[in-house]
Parts: structure tokens; C-alpha cells; sequence
């Protein structure tokens, strides 16, 4: 059930990049930690908490997502591109295939798509009207995994002709650090209190949740140093804070979909 406008205005949306393992290969078989460990933990949190998550999954996952978090839920599924490669490495043909065919392998598996956000926050200029032409109503691409100024927060900016609403991402009280669980992860245990007081937007990766998830270990060594910093328990306690947060701010829970039908409708 979609969340009365006055809540949408001052919601929490939480979001989630479902992925392979720290860059490994989105193939049958591949070991996926993050979906077979993180992902039934996560729901679990999410049900504890009363909330509901954006999930954003790459299409070559889409089966194994529903297995786990099937159709009806009260959870949203956008595309997170069909194989998770960098959407500004592709030409024309190839990145075309990769958002049509990610919202195909999705739709095929029950899910009602409208939003995409893209591999790493790489979007090409012309993201908005090839999702539009792919028929997407939204873009969570806006933002980056560094500090920047790219990951201010702002309304849902209503389409233009062509495009698609775009959706912004936040950032922390300090150096415009992206609001997400890597960040709160390294630095923690300040991580959470640089939150903003009403968070608009939160972004994690299930593969996180996992203390040595697959592909790891393939990383060199100064970001497997990086990432593997807090990742498994530290960092779902920090999720369990997250969610507290946001729930005792008094903000209701709110999914990319709400967002960009609020815009639309202003």
C-alpha cells in the first residue's frame, strides 16, 4: 500500500543494491553471499522494524532475489542494470540491452518495475530518456560512493518531456560523505550520529552484511583492507540503528515508487 502524501514528503527511503559479492561474476552457479545470508536477515530487520526498502537488483539475479523476497511483498523492485557493468563503458546497443533487459528478467519474475539506479552511480547523460524509451517512470542514480557535492539531497525533480523523475541520494554532516553503510562503517562508531536528523535516503549493499562474502578476498588488498572493515555483525547493528533512527525521528518508511509519483502529482 503506497504511503499518503503527507508522509512521502518527509519520508526515509531506504535503499538497496542487490549485486554480486564485491564485484564477483554474475553467473549461474556464482556464489552470492549477500543474497543467501544477508538478504533473509535484512527482511527479518525490516519486519522487526516496521519498515519497507527499495530493492534495486541486477537483472542476472532476478530469480534468485524472488526465491527469497518473492512478488507482493511489501517491498519495492527496481533494476540495478542486467549484468552490473558500468553503464559509460557500453555503447549504444549494449546499454540499451542492459536496461531493457534488466526490466525484462525482473518483470518475467513477477516484479512491477519503475525505477533503476545505475551500476557504481555511473550514469551517462542520456540515462533519463533511455530509461524512459525503456520504460521506467524513475532514476536513483543521482549521488556517488565518494565525497562530493553530487550526493546533496534535493526533492524528487519532476520528468521533463522524455525523462524520468530523478531521485536524489544524501549525504553526512561531513564532507558530503554519501549517506550509506560503507560510510558509516568506516567510520565508525561516529558513523551514525553524522546521519542527518530526518534522513531522506539511505543506501546499503548486501554483500555487506556478510563478514567474508564472495569476491573479497579477489579485491587488492588496500580495498579489501577498505571494505572489509566492519562488514557482518558491526554492520548490521548499524543497520538496526539506522532504522531506529529514522523510526523514532518519526518518518514513515517510504519507497523510491512513492517518491516519484509524489513528484509527478505536484
Amino acid at each position: 500500500m503506497d504511503a499518503p502524501a503527507a508522509a512521502v514528503s518527509d519520508g526515509f527511503m531506504l535503499s538497496v543494491d542487490v549485486e554480486p559479492d564485491w564485484g564477483a561474476p554474475c553467473a549461474p552457479g556464482a556464489p552470492q553471499a549477500g543474497l543467501d545470508e544477508g538478504l533473509p536477515w535484512l527482511l527479518d530487520a525490516l519486519e522487526r522494524h516496521g519498515a519497507r526498502a527499495t530493492f534495486f537488483v541486477v537483472g542476472g539475479l532476478a530469480e534468485a532475489f524472488a526465491r527469497l523476497c518473492p512478488p507482493g511483498a511489501a517491498h519495492e523492485v527496481g533494476a540495478h542494470g542486467l549484468t552490473h557493468r558500468r553503464l559509460s563503458q557500453l555503447d549504444a546497443a549494449e546499454l540499451d540491452a542492459e536496461l531493457c533487459g534488466a526490466r525484462a528478467r525482473l518483470q518475467a519474475a513477477g516484479f512491477r518495475v519503475e525505477g533503476f539506479r545505475a551500476p557504481f552511480f555511473d550514469a551517462p547523460p542520456d540515462l533519463g530518456a533511455r530509461l524512459a524509451r525503456a520504460g521506467y517512470r524513475y532514476d536513483a542514480s543521482e549521488g556517488g560512493l565518494m565525497p562530493s557535492a553530487a550526493n546533496r539531497p534535493h526533492a524528487p525533480r519532476a520528468a521533463s518531456r522524455g525523462e524520468v523523475v530523478r531521485l536524489s541520494g544524501d549525504a553526512l554532516r561531513v564532507l558530503r560523505a554519501p549517506a550509506n553503510l560503507t560510510w558509516l562503517r568506516l567510520l565508525d562508531p561516529c558513523g551514525v550520529a553524522l546521519l542527518p536528523a530526518r534522513p531522506r535516503h539511505f543506501l546499503l549493499h548486501l554483500h555487506e552484511l556478510v563478514p567474508a562474502a564472495s569476491g573479497l578476498s579477489a579485491l587488492p588488498w588496500p580495498l579489501r583492507r577498505l571494505h572489509a572493515r566492519g562488514a557482518g555483525p558491526p554492520a548490521r547493528a548499524l543497520v538496526e540503528d539506522v532504522l531506529r533512527r529514522a523510526r523514532d525521528a518519526g518518518q514513515d518508511f517510504v519507497t523510491g515508487r512513492e517518491l516519484a509519483a509524489s513528484a509527478r502529482a505536484a
